[in-house]
């Protein structure tokens, strides 16, 4: 008999039970890993994995502190993905993320700056709005703030938007 346990992180056991042996095949195709590489100091960053664990803790082990916004800062020690988070870390290195692809995302932004993030993508993706040319400007953060006009993978982003918009970020 063959038992097909779709999700894992749904399902946290199996029992098998009986005097018979058993072949137990664990397939995990659905998770990639990837890796951020971060410099010691502030990282404009995001998740384009949604990860096993979003406990920044668990994601990366030795940061400092971390925090997101809306409208104003705010610490935060869960990170999800579509969102930009700076993360503070006390020397270079390079952390290895486990999670299902986070292929594309919409969100509803109002006027204003949000700081959102890219999706998993192995090249760079242009934003798109509803309705078109709400994008007023955008950067990125490496070191220092560049102008953007495309998100890449892993990195988290300033946007300013000019009116209320639907706000795409798809690899499609």
């Amino acid at each position: 008999e063959t038992r097909i346990v779709s999700d894992m992180t749904t399902d946290s056991q199996f029992i098998a039970t009986g005097t018979g042996s058993m072949l137990f095949y664990i397939d995990f195709s659905k998770y990639v890993t990837v890796e951020l590489d971060l410099k010691a100091g502030w990282n404009l960053i995001s998740l384009p994995v949604t990860p096993l664990d979003s406990d920044i803790l668990s994601l990366f082990p030795d940061a400092i502190v971390a925090y997101k916004f809306s409208g104003s800062y705010q610490q935060t020690t869960i990170m999800v993905p579509g969102i930009g988070y700076w993360v503070k870390v006390p020397a270079d290195r390079k952390y290895y993320i486990t999670g299902t692809k986070f292929s594309s995302y919409s969100v509803s932004l109002d006027p204003g700056w949000h700081l959102v993030g890219a999706d998993y993508c192995d090249h760079p993706v242009t934003p798109e709005t509803i309705p078109p040319g709400s994008i007023s400007v955008m950067y990125g953060f490496n070191n220092s703030y560049q102008q953007a006009t495309e998100f890449i993978q892993g990195k988290g982003y300033w946007v300013k938007v000019t009116q209320s918009c639907e706000f795409i970020v798809s690899c499609d």
